[in-house]
């Protein structure tokens, strides 16, 4: 796989999507739109044909979606500590928390999944991230709401409720079910699935990414620095140590299998995902921490994309 493709599948869109906002050929505030209708029409396709292909080697893979409820709980906790010692607002503590909670394991992470071992890997990443939701909507809300300058009260009810009235939070994991359904049924996918999701993945990350791109600000970067550095180490050291001891506690496929194996530490490589930027503007937590943290990151690992991409082929 050409590392030029892949750099430009993740960065272009995303620096195609900054210019656009930038010389006012596109509003910010459509790139929500944008994400939104992207989700609705192409992830749920992209998530029944990838489960639906996914070789189930044994038991032991249902521990993966455990591991990324592990990794986010342990971002949260370590951060906390982080936050105390570098003397944070009550604001501040609450969005650094919610960024080490995060990773963006489905957009970037399953595309390199994807380009590296195909609807195989995809599947993996996809299956990583089914608990995510109740990760957002449970742990993310009553965290995000304890910290909030108005200690916001959202009950599970109203969080629960919230997600299945969302189509947009709902139908992805539609797909992703019904994908798993069907393959647990024994029913095996045409050839032209795997022709379906070469061009369908792609352009869902494409689209995705530029929307990301009509988001991004560099207002107050820099003034961030020391919360970047110790956000970029839970995300960069503990993350993928947490994984690591997960795979060799447990073994099994997690180890054996070359591809789950390899899937699982792209995983634990990836950037603040964008649920940390939601959970700060939705609860008042420092909206602006929460965009340098996630800028930065993002942008270290798609320049660092071609050494993991050349680490995990070795």
């Amino acid at each position: 796989m050409s590392f030029l493709v892949t750099a430009l599948t993740l960065l272009g869109p995303v620096v195609a999507g900054y210019l656009c906002v930038r010389y006012g050929l596109l509003k910010r505030s459509w790139s929500k739109t944008i994400q939104r209708t992207t989700v609705l029409l192409l992830a749920p396709p992209v998530m029944f044909l990838t489960m639906w292909s996914l070789e189930i080697p044994g038991t032991d893979i249902l521990v993966i979606p455990l591991m990324a409820i592990l990794c986010g709980v342990a971002g949260m906790v370590a951060s906390y500590p982080v936050a105390k010692a570098l003397k944070m607002s009550r604001q501040s503590t609450g969005a650094f928390i919610v960024s080490g909670g995060w990773a963006n394991t489905w957009l970037i992470g399953g595309y390199i999944s994807f380009q590296l071992f195909g609807q195989k890997g995809y599947a993996l990443a996809s299956l990583y991230n089914i608990l995510n939701p109740f990760l957002t909507y449970m742990v993310g809300f009553a965290v995000a709401g304890y910290f909030s300058p108005d200690r916001t009260v959202v009950s599970t009810r109203d969080a629960v409720r919230n997600f299945f009235s969302d189509p947009v939070s709902i139908m992805p994991n539609v797909g992703l079910l019904a994908g798993l359904a069907v393959n647990l049924l024994g029913a095996a996918p045409g050839a032209w699935s795997e022709e379906v999701s070469a061009y369908v993945v792609p352009t869902f990350t494409v689209v995705a990414m530029f929307a990301v791109g009509m988001t991004m600000s560099f207002r107050r970067t820099r003034e961030y620095l020391r919360p970047l550095i110790a956000q970029s180490a839970i995300h960069y050291l503990l993350w993928p140590a947490i994984t690591l001891a997960v795979i060799y506690i447990v073994r099994g496929s997690l180890l054996n299998d070359p591809v789950t194996y390899r899937v699982l530490l792209i995983q634990s490589f990836m950037p603040i995902a964008m649920q940390s930027l939601m959970l700060c503007n939705l609860f008042d937590l420092d909206i602006d921490m929460a965009n340098a943290l996630w800028l930065g990151t993002s942008l270290f690992s798609l320049a660092t994309m071609p050494l993991l991409v050349y680490l995990v082929q070795l």
